[in-house]
């Protein structure tokens, strides 16, 4: 009887250790926490950004995790798209409540409603050093974003002085 009860406790204990280490979180962010919120705040404040929203979320398999952002800038906006683009996955990449473990992605257009264009932003990302590894949207892996920012999450970026307007534009056009 002894044995029987020395080995159900045992077998308990076990199961308690080997259920804690399946539950257990990931590493915490090495930054203060920041929210989706508080990305879309920033980025509804830059410049000529007529409209703002963040995506994000499980893709495809489990923990296969995408976030992103889209924009509509104002049909006349003339702006460095280079540092437009470089400062909307810095902000992506600084939020602490979705780590992206596929791609990050951005998808901008000019202007809203029907005559909305959509910004081709290859050469921008090109600019910055990045591969768009994306289909209909500018999309980075977590693996570029880290080199480019450091590891996630990364530091909260200031917006660019050339981002102010007036600027002049980047190579980006219109997708046709």
């Amino acid at each position: 009887m002894r044995t029987i009860i020395g080995r159900l406790a045992l077998l308990a204990v076990v199961l308690l250790g080997v259920s804690g280490c399946s539950q257990a979180p990931g590493p915490r962010p090495s930054s203060p926490s920041r929210s989706s919120a508080d990305v879309l705040a920033a980025l509804k404040a830059i410049p000529g950004v007529e409209d703002a929203q963040i995506t994000g979320g499980p893709v495809g398999l489990p923990g296969q995790v995408e976030y992103g952002a889209g924009l509509a800038l104002a049909t006349d906006y003339h702006n460095d798209v280079a540092a437009l683009l470089d400062y909307i996955l810095g902000q992506l990449w600084s939020q602490s409540a979705t780590k992206p473990t596929t791609t990050v992605t951005v998808s901008i257009q000019l202007g809203t409603g029907s005559s909305a264009r959509i910004l081709e932003l290859g050469d921008a990302g090109s600019a910055l050093g990045l591969t768009n590894v994306g289909t209909r949207t500018f999309a980075v892996s977590p693996a570029q974003m880290k080199q480019h920012f450091g590891a996630w999450p990364g530091k909260v970026p200031t917006l660019p002085a050339t981002l102010d307007s007036g600027s002049p534009a980047t190579s980006a056009t219109p997708a046709p």
